[in-house]
């Protein structure tokens, strides 16, 4: 990444503790993964968003019912395209359930 600095990168990701192991470059951004499954993962993924300052993917069951609001922070739509560097910082990107996940009983797929 630091040798295409006119490239933007951008990841989601579940390793919540990336950004935690040193300095990444500036045009690097990524969106970290919520999922419900584990209330330890939970905690632990919402802490290192704040800690950071980064956005939150969630995905909702249904797309006619998704809050405008969530975990305490605003909520954009994830679904018109993938370019999650172009949302504003420390928001829940909100994505709908698709395919199997729309059966979900984990706790990853929100109600």
């Amino acid at each position: 990444m630091r040798d295409y600095p006119a490239v933007q990168f951008y990841d989601y990701s579940k390793v919540y503790n990336r950004l935690d192991k040193g300095d990444m470059p500036q045009n690097y951004h990524i969106t970290l993964s919520y999922s419900g499954a584990s209330k330890r993962y939970s905690d632990a993924v919402v802490a290192a968003a704040d800690r950071h300052n980064i956005n939150l993917a969630v995905v909702f069951r249904d797309k006619t019912n998704i809050p405008t609001e969530y975990l305490g922070r605003s909520v954009v739509s994830g679904d018109k395209d993938d370019l999650r560097f172009l949302d504003p910082r420390g928001v829940i990107v909100a994505l709908y359930a698709k395919g199997s996940a729309k059966y979900d009983k984990s706790g990853f797929v929100v109600d």
